[in-house]
């Protein structure tokens, strides 16, 4: 078993005549993607202090933007579609929101249906955190 999946392979998600293909295997690259997205989105510099705007006084406010992070994920994981349009953040947005509900349950399904080996995938050669510390003691 490789510790890294064959990124081309991909799931079918059928509605009707329609269909979308996923990657099969979300990778921490595509969950950062969208979680750098999301806090750009939601970042803001604003001149106060104490509540009021004053000149030289900064305050940095941020929140995540769940939709950015929607958006940006499915961008990264919707590889074709039966739609003629190109996959793009616009035209993602514009998916009707059951269409979307669809797509997250599923991406969460296969992440759910990693094997055990998969699940630990240095098996036998992998240390829980107290094993390391038990071990370094000793």
């Amino acid at each position: 078993m490789s510790l890294f999946k064959d990124q081309g392979e991909t799931v079918r998600v059928e509605f009707g005549e329609d269909w979308i293909d996923l990657k099969k295997y979300v990778t921490y690259g595509d969950k950062n993607y969208a979680q750098d997205r999301a806090m750009a989105k939601g970042m803001s510099i604003e001149l106060q202090e104490n509540g009021k705007k004053e000149k030289g006084a900064r305050q940095v406010t941020s929140h995540a933007s769940v939709g950015a992070f929607n958006t940006a994920f499915l961008k990264r994981v919707i590889l074709a579609w039966s739609d003629e349009r190109p996959v793009t953040p616009a035209a993602i947005e514009e998916l009707p929101e059951s269409v979307v509900n669809v797509l997250l349950d599923r991406l969460n399904e296969l992440d759910e249906q990693r094997t055990e080996e998969e699940k630990v995938p240095l098996g036998g050669n992998s240390r829980s955190p107290s094993e390391l510390v038990t071990a370094e003691t000793k």
